[in-house]
């Protein structure tokens, strides 16, 4: 009886564990404030984490965050660094 038990509140830990480690995706493309071209290599990371990643060569960047995150941060060199409230959009397009 002790071991289903035990079983039973070691499931229940896991499923609870797995439920609030949720990530949700955002995408989006980083232009050119300048001339509306697109930008590749710019940097995006979620502030306050090792989490980011990079545009592609046509300014196109996907990125799974955690449901906590609260900012990404968007820097080039060249470009003014841009901070931006991630709130409950899944699209977010910048120019730099």
């Amino acid at each position: 009886m002790k071991q289903k038990l035990l079983a039973f509140f070691m499931v229940g830990l896991m499923l609870i564990g797995s439920a609030l480690a949720q990530n949700r995706s955002i995408s989006g493309k980083v232009t050119s404030e300048e001339d509306g071209l697109s930008l590749p290599g710019v940097t995006i990371q979620v502030t306050g984490t090792t989490i980011g990643t990079q545009t592609d060569a046509n300014g196109n960047y996907s990125l799974s965050v955690p449901e906590t995150a609260k900012y990404l941060e968007f820097s080039i060199i060249g470009f003014t660094k841009e901070t931006v409230t991630i709130g409950n959009i899944s699209t977010i397009n910048v120019s730099l």
